[in-house]
């Protein structure tokens, strides 16, 4: 095919993800992207989508399972007809297990907990990664280090040689083994738990009473290369990635892996790789998240105020506003420290001292660390005063630059070590990560809770609880943390008025 014609395909395809984009009004989500090269005519390229904090209404759903087919509004099986088109799903063994059998359920997100070196490594990966993409970015940004770790961790599996001892410091793992073992019990503890969610809302109605964390990974592999045998297996055992084949010459492989892409996350995501001749496999993973606010903020009490920017400019912008009689909070040297909950996960917000900067948060990992740590000595259970933008974002990451610096220098090399995934030289050229971020007064559609507000305590009796305002009226620092173990996202809100 001619050169014009690719590069007109390619920016028509860039104009309707656009369009796509600014049509999604709610939610977290990601991109992210992994391009290895293999002498020019070998590529692997990775997408991760994640999307939290949105809320998928009744009419989204069916539009998304009209739409999408196969996967219906939670994307969760192939009929015959998606399974000719995209290969055999992998999924977890089925279980039997009612919506009302708390005790069964929680045995088995037990049994398939990871260890405690597997979580303090990934947190660590978290921090050092986090406040670096953080301190040197500008503007809203969002990164999900999650998402990171379980990309490089695939690519991981797949190296040898130096390249593999880089990558396992990194993340802080000793084997191949391990690395492997503990992803597949972290993506079966999703699995399951988003299976126990989606039992509860088809038995109680609603969206349950769980955050849903959907996991999905594929490997799109051409004729032309030969995938070995053995990353074959380990990607398809501790992964649950099908091998699809696929011609990727065709103009409309682009457009089936963007199908995938949007059935996985419930119409949410509509991406596909740019694809070249020298196009070989494409491995993909994706991650849908589906919460909502334990303690919904109401509609009626959203207002307009002003937001100070670092450089002093006010701007005006909407607020959720709510006072939570009970609330968790930390004062800590320049900062406060306070957090929501959704059904499983615990979204904080870090606000500055006025007149201090985020960067002044964010110069060390333990720093950061530091400010968002819950073993750390000064919470107070009180009254907080809630006011945060109803915000709406979009951000892009270059991450290749940071993992540099952090110690991943061969990976993104022609002397990389890949020879595990295939043969022939194979090496990354870049990784980025696409992030698109939605605050609503809902949070993400499933909080069926009911708040029970305590009476005030006699003065006279006994001094009145603490109290913290969190008017996050200027740039503040926000975290989203999965029951207490995993970060799915770090991030910086600077400017209401940037997109």
């Amino acid at each position: 095919m001619a050169t014009g014609d690719r590069q007109m395909r390619k920016r028509s395809r860039r104009r309707r993800s656009r369009r796509r984009a600014i049509r999604q009004r709610y939610g977290i989500g990601l991109a992210l992207v992994l391009l290895f090269l293999a002498g020019g005519a070998f590529a692997i390229r990775r997408v991760n989508d994640r999307y939290a904090w949105s809320r998928l209404k009744e009419s989204q759903e069916a539009t998304a399972a009209e739409d999408y087919g196969w996967w219906g509004a939670r994307g969760q099986s192939l009929s015959e007809e998606g399974q000719e088109i995209f290969g055999e799903e992998r999924t977890p063994p089925e279980v039997s297990l009612e919506a009302s059998d708390y005790a069964g359920w929680r045995r088995l997100l037990d049994e398939n907990q990871v260890s405690a070196a597997f979580r303090e490594g990934a947190e660590a990966f978290a921090f050092d990664s986090g406040s670096r993409i953080l301190r040197q970015s500008e503007g809203n940004v969002a990164y999900s280090p999650l998402s990171a770790y379980q990309a490089l961790a695939l690519a991981g599996c797949g190296a040898d040689g130096e390249t593999e001892k880089e990558i396992f410091r990194v993340l802080k793992v000793e084997d191949r083994e391990t690395l492997a073992d503990q992803c597949r019990k972290l993506y079966q503890q999703l699995y399951y738990a988003g299976q126990w969610a989606q039992k509860q809302s088809e038995t109680y109605g609603g969206s349950g009473e769980r955050d849903q964390i959907w996991l999905g990974n594929a490997l799109w592999v051409s004729d032309q290369v030969q995938i070995d045998r053995d990353y074959e297996e380990l990607a398809a055992r501790c992964f649950f990635a099908p091998s699809i084949s696929i011609d990727l010459e065709d103009p409309k492989a682009g457009e089936q892996m963007s199908q995938w892409i949007a059935q996985k996350t419930a119409g949410k995501i509509h991406a596909a790789p740019d694809l070249g001749p020298e196009d070989r496999m494409v491995l993909m993973d994706t991650l849908y998240f589906y919460g909502g606010w334990r303690y919904p903020f109401r509609e009626a009490d959203t207002q307009k105020d002003r937001f100070t920017l670092e450089s002093g400019e006010e701007v005006s912008c909407l607020f959720l506003n709510k006072t939570i009689e009970n609330g968790s909070f930390r004062k800590g040297e320049g900062f406060t420290v306070a957090y929501l909950h959704t059904a499983d996960s615990k979204v904080f917000f870090l606000l500055p001292e006025e007149g201090k900067r985020l960067e002044e948060l964010l110069t060390t990992p333990e720093l950061l660390k530091e400010a968002m740590d819950l073993e750390q000595e000064g919470w107070s259970v009180g009254e907080v005063t809630w006011k945060i933008p109803r915000a709406s974002f979009q951000s892009s990451i270059d991450l290749r630059g940071f993992l540099q610096d952090m110690g991943l220098e061969r990976m993104f090399g022609s002397t990389a070590e890949f020879g595990r995934i295939a043969r022939g030289p194979l090496w990354t050229t870049s990784m980025v990560q696409k992030t698109s971020i939605g605050l609503e007064e809902d949070g993400l559609e499933g909080a069926a809770y009911t708040v029970l507000e305590s009476e005030a305590a006699d003065e006279e009796e006994e001094d009145p609880p603490p109290h913290v305002d969190m008017l996050l009226d200027r740039p503040f620092l926000f975290g989203v943390r999965w029951d207490d173990e995993f970060w799915l996202f770090l991030g910086a809100y600077r400017d209401p008025t940037a997109g």
